[in-house]
């Protein structure tokens, strides 16, 4: 799928075709949010997940491979 055809879908028609097409990468929070990126179809994509309402709050999308640069400071290289 396009990325512009994907961001013309639903709010939940995204989140399910995410969970189902999507390769989970990393997770981080920021404040009630916890945030998932998923890598689908040659594009990036959050999905904000409101922890206190139990509900996806929002989704992003990103074509460019900088949208992971807040996930890198979880990652720990140990030599």
């Amino acid at each position: 799928m396009l990325e512009e055809i994907f961001n013309l879908q639903t709010l939940e028609e995204k989140a399910s075709y995410t969970w189902k097409n999507g390769n989970y990468l990393a997770k981080r929070v920021m404040g009630v949010f916890s945030i998932n990126l998923y890598y689908v179809d040659d594009f990036f994509i959050e999905i904000y997940f409101n922890r206190k309402e139990n509900s996806v709050g929002w989704i992003k999308t990103y074509a460019s491979h900088r949208c992971y640069e807040p996930y890198l400071e979880k990652i720990k290289i140990e030599l």
